[in-house]
């Protein structure tokens, strides 16, 4: 959620006149963006290219008037939930069940489980 978060500022930041003016740069502050959480979420850069008109010369513009296109390029993330990923941790959850389980006991917990034996050996002293 953070990352998701974080990817949607710097899309934000994207849009109007930034100073992200390179794919490189880009990839960059995604990689930062990623490394926690690139588990989770798949980031995909698009480009676009944005065109702009101005006059070649100074002057009021008349019928002749010539025109000088630039083009500036734009980029956009598209982000995406792996929900493969998302469902197998969601499956993992209880490989600690006295950490992950706030409904049992500690003790039902370790009968239920089974993970803990050394636990029941220590209370029977």
């Amino acid at each position: 959620e953070k990352a998701m978060n974080a990817v949607a500022a710097l899309n934000m930041k994207l849009s109007g006149r930034s100073r992200v003016r390179t794919r490189e740069d880009l990839a960059r502050k995604l990689e930062s963006i990623m490394a926690a959480a690139g588990r989770f979420l798949s980031c995909t850069v698009e480009e676009e290219d944005v065109e702009t008109f101005r006059q070649a010369k100074r002057g009021r513009p008349g019928p002749d008037t010539r025109y000088v296109r630039s083009v500036r390029k734009r980029f956009h993330i598209a982000v995406e939930p792996r929900m493969e990923n998302i469902a197998y941790d969601g499956r993992c959850d209880g490989t600690f069940p006295l950490i992950t389980n706030t409904s049992l006991t500690p003790g039902e917990s370790c009968r239920t489980t089974n993970t803990s034996p050394g636990w029941r050996r220590g209370t029977s002293r």
